[in-house]
C-alpha cells in the first residue's frame, strides 16, 4: 500500500482565512470538499482546545490578551459544525481536540511521529518544527531554527509576549549566526558563563543598550518565556475521530498501514 502524504491542519487557523476571505458560509462547503478529496493524503484537522491558553495564562495572565476575535460572529459555531460533519469524512481523514492544550502542542507532538509532515497554517511558530513543511509560511522566515530564541529576546505582539525588555528587532537582525547559535544553547541550560559570554558578544554586534537589557535579564524570566513559547512536553496520549465515526489511537490505525 502506498504511503500517505501527511496534511496537518492547523484548524483554527486555517478555517478562519477561508472563512474571511469568502465572507459568507461558502468556507465550510470549501473545507468539506478538501477534507473528502479522493487523493492520496492523510489529512489530520488539529482543533484548539477548550480553555486551551489557561495553561499559559496561569503563569502569564497577558498571553493572547490582545487577540483580536473573528470578523465574522458565526465563526466558532461554524467551526464546530465543521468538525461534526468530519465525522462523515473517508476514513483517511481525522480529527483531535485535546481539552486544556493549545493545536500548536498537539501538532508538535503529531510531527514527532511522521517523516515530513505538511502543516496547513499561517502561525510561523510551528516554523520551530524542524522536520515540517508550511508551505503557507515557509517564505516569511529566514532563520527556522532559531524562531523561539527569536521570540524569547524580542516578543511576539500577535501572543501580546513582551520579551526582553530593551532587546528588540533591530538588535536581533544584527547578531551573527555564530552568537544565535550561542543564545539558542544558553536558552536550554541557563548557564551562567555562557551568558556572560553571550553579554559580550551582543555588547560587540548590537551595542551596550541589548547587552545590558540581556545582563539584567534573569534566569526565572527566561524560565516564563520558555514555558509560554516552547511547545509543551506533557501532551497526553492522543486518541483520534477518525471519518465514518470510528475512534481509535493512532498507533492501532498505525498497524493498518494507513500512516
Amino acid at each position: 500500500m502506498a504511503k500517505l502524504k501527511v496534511l496537518i491542519y492547523d484548524t483554527n487557523n486555517y478555517a478562519r482565512i477561508k472563512a474571511e476571505q469568502s465572507w459568507d458560509n461558502s468556507w465550510i462547503r470549501s473545507l468539506c470538499e478538501e477534507a473528502c478529496k479522493p487523493d492520496n493524503c492523510l489529512r489530520i484537522y488539529v482543533f484548539d482546545g477548550r480553555y486551551g491558553n489557561e495553561y499559559r495564562k496561569k503563569f502569564y495572565p497577558e498571553y493572547k490578551a490582545t487577540r483580536k476575535a473573528p470578523l465574522i460572529d458565526t465563526f466558532f459555531c461554524n467551526l464546530e459544525f465543521f468538525e461534526e460533519l468530519l465525522q462523515f469524512a473517508p476514513q483517511k481523514t481525522v480529527s483531535i481536540r485535546v481539552n486544556g492544550f493549545e493545536a500548536d502542542d498537539i501538532i508538535a507532538d503529531l510531527c514527532k511521529r511522521f517523516e515530513n509532515p505538511t502543516i496547513l497554517t499561517t502561525d510561523k511558530d510551528l516554523l520551530a518544527i524542524p522536520n515540517a513543511d508550511l508551505p503557507m509560511c515557509n517564505n516569511e522566515w529566514e532563520d527556522r531554527e532559531f524562531i523561539q530564541s527569536r521570540k524569547i529576546f524580542v516578543g511576539d505582539t500577535s501572543d501580546n509576549i513582551k520579551g526582553i525588555a530593551g532587546f528588540g528587532e533591530g538588535a536581533w537582525k544584527k547578531l551573527s549566526t555564530v552568537t544565535k547559535t550561542k543564545i539558542k544553547e544558553w536558552i536550554e541550560n541557563l548557564s551562567d558563563s555562557l551568558k556572560n559570554e553571550i553579554v559580550e558578544l551582543v555588547k560587540l554586534e548590537c551595542g551596550t543598550r541589548a547587552s545590558n537589557a540581556l545582563l539584567n535579564t534573569s534566569k526565572e524570566e527566561v524560565e516564563i518565556l520558555k514555558k509560554i513559547i516552547q511547545f509543551r512536553d506533557d501532551v497526553p496520549e492522543l486518541y483520534f475521530k477518525w471519518g465514518n465515526g470510528d475512534s481509535n489511537k493512532l498507533e492501532e490505525k498505525s498497524k493498518e498501514n494507513l500512516l
